[in-house]
């Protein structure tokens, strides 16, 4: 697998075309997956000039919310927590920087595709070390399950 190391400078682009993409909708929060999402989160809400908080709890999001990731790669992150969601009757709009063509989830909303599978991004806010798999499909399902 081949390493791929993302910059600020392109963190800043991906998150502005998502801005641009969403601005006009009607979202009343911001929700960034952990770990992943919360940064492009942060920064997609200062580039819609708006005030829109910046939730932190999974049990806040809404069908007003815009769900934001880094990347949907295998898609199962995704996957699990959209379950999790419409089991609650909720949809919101899901936002990432990076898609992968064959993953099991599609977004609404995206600014770049990563078309080979070989490829492992590695954010500015990650270190080689620490990028791979964090566990949050784990985490997703635990939760569900104590439920």
């Amino acid at each position: 697998m081949t390493s791929i190391y993302i910059t600020w400078e392109q963190i800043e682009w991906n998150c502005k075309v998502i801005a641009d993409k969403v601005r006009g909708q009607e979202f009343k929060n911001i929700y960034g997956i952990p770990r992943g999402g919360l940064i492009p989160a942060v920064i997609i809400s200062h580039y819609l000039e708006s005030k829109l908080p910046i939730i932190t709890s999974f049990d806040q999001i809404s069908n007003e919310t815009l769900v934001v990731d880094d990347i949907v790669d295998s898609g199962m992150t995704w996957i699990n927590m959209l379950r999790e969601l419409r089991h609650r009757k909720v949809h919101p709009k899901i936002a990432t920087l990076f898609y992968y063509l064959d993953s099991s989830a599609i977004p609404e909303f995206y600014s770049d595709i990563k078309e080979d599978k070989n490829l492992w991004f590695i954010f500015p806010w990650e270190q080689l070390s620490t990028s791979k798999y964090d566990k949050t499909v784990e985490t997703l399902k635990l939760n569900k399950d104590n439920n």
